[in-house]
């Protein structure tokens, strides 16, 4: 993941992901990676998991990207269609 330099804020985010990420998906699906391709695969399954799935303690059991519906309002841009 990326961080910006001297900020040293963000990094405490991307260590506990990066923790989460090798407790929850590399320790339990080590041994069905069986190359690039299938770790690639398995990855993109468990991201969409934590994302929109996995409920989190933090915001009050509820996933990622419900959470952020929720609390956050859409900008009316990405709803132009340029198709007529």
């Amino acid at each position: 993941m990326f961080s910006y330099p001297r900020c040293s804020k963000i990094n405490a985010y991307i260590e506990r992901f990066n923790r989460t990420l090798r407790e929850e998906f590399i320790d339990v699906n080590g041994v069905l990676i069986k190359g690039k391709e299938d770790f690639d695969t398995i990855l993109i399954n468990w991201l969409f998991y934590y994302n929109s799935k996995r409920l989190h303690l933090a915001l009050n059991l509820k996933a990622p990207l419900q959470y952020v519906l929720d609390n956050y309002k859409m900008s009316l841009m990405c709803l132009t269609s340029t198709i007529h």
